[in-house]
């Protein structure tokens, strides 16, 4: 991986981007089909070309919409909501900064930059509503991608599952949030931050990388099942499913998952598959040639496994693994399937 020497960045919005490389799926995987930020960023400061993904730090406005976006929270930007107690209940409160509001407590880049893990991660502290402000979203400049309003079904629904009080979203004018603010007894304030960014080809990220603060620690993502904890129960955020019968037993989805959520049990000889740590990254479907795995959103969390059993390799004698399940009589192994099980192969050309 080649990296440019970091360079200060102005930022342009109340909290500045932060990229951590070694997160991107782009960096683990050059196939990867992920284009999350691309996608969600209003100003297309972000682009996706052969050499991987880029950033025009000059086009950001630190909105922070890619941080939600990113499945494996590379990108992150700091977001100091506040808390308060209003009626017995423990309530953040949030303001666009584009919503006309005093700048202080409580004012972020936008409020759909908080994703549903940001959300759980307010909930598993025990918030039970968010007060909100925002300016005129349908006519902003930052673009009409996903909602926060949509975002809330789906925290609550993981909630519900796992058995937690669902959280209320109560949407204010402008001078109404600034007079529950005024008025109540306030704690100091929550900091979600969401992490950093890139890769080889990410060639002006790294500029993010300086004068912005103290990193978070080095840990993987988490998934906001794992945040609510349920230990395997309700409904996760994500759920790899594995056709057991396309499969063929290559194992590069295992190899590369980078959260863990898919690993070989080589004691039971067996595929184990943790929903609660998958983070929809899709590297396992780009990688998969069969096609033999996908995630899907909000679904079962409980874990599986798929048995495989030992066959061996008609043509190089190799021993190699398929599910049980797919019940049929290959007896070639991966590469010789790829190769036509030709180990050598000679080509004479006359004159």
């Amino acid at each position: 991986m080649t990296l440019d020497a970091p360079v200060p960045k102005q930022p342009c919005g109340l909290a500045a981007l932060q990229v951590s490389p070694e997160r991107c799926v782009h960096s683990l995987f050059e196939q990867a089909s992920c284009r999350a930020c691309v996608d969600a960023c209003p100003t297309s400061a972000w682009s996706i070309d052969d050499e991987g993904l880029n950033l025009d730090a000059t086009l950001c406005d630190d909105c922070g919409l890619c941080t939600a976006a990113c499945p494996q929270e590379a990108l992150s930007v700091r977001l100091d909501v506040l808390s308060a107690e209003i009626e017995g209940d423990r309530v953040v409160l949030a303001a666009c900064d584009h919503a006309g509001v005093s700048r202080g407590d409580g004012v972020i880049p936008c409020v759909h930059s908080l994703s549903v893990r940001a959300l759980a991660r307010l909930a598993a502290e025990g918030i039970e509503a968010i007060a909100t402000v925002t300016g005129d979203c349908a006519n902003c400049d930052r673009g009409t991608g996903e909602r926060l309003e949509r975002r809330l079904p789906e925290l609550n629904r993981l909630l519900q599952s796992r058995g937690h009080v669902q959280l209320v979203h109560h949407p204010y004018p402008p001078a109404a949030w600034q007079a529950l603010l005024t008025r109540t007894g306030r704690t100091p304030a929550h900091s979600l931050e969401r992490r950093r960014f890139l890769r080889g080809g990410l060639r002006q990220l790294t500029r993010l990388a300086q004068g912005f603060g103290v990193a978070e620690p080095q840990t993987g993502p988490r998934p906001a099942s794992t945040l609510l904890g349920g230990g395997g129960n309700g409904v996760a955020e994500w759920r790899p499913l594995l056709d057991e019968k396309a499969c063929d037993g290559c194992s590069a989805c295992i190899r590369l998952c980078p959260t863990h959520a898919l690993e070989f049990d080589d004691t039971n000889d067996r595929y184990q598959v943790f929903p609660d740590l998958c983070t929809g990254c899709r590297v396992c479907g780009d990688v998969c040639e069969a096609n033999a795995i996908t995630p899907v959103p909000l679904a079962n969390a409980t874990p599986y496994a798929v048995r495989l059993e030992q066959r061996r390799c008609r043509a190089c004698g190799v021993e190699f693994r398929l599910p049980v399940a797919r019940e049929d009589t290959e007896s070639l192994c991966p590469i010789c399937r790829k190769t036509n099980h030709y180990r050598h192969l000679f080509q004479v050309l006359g004159q």
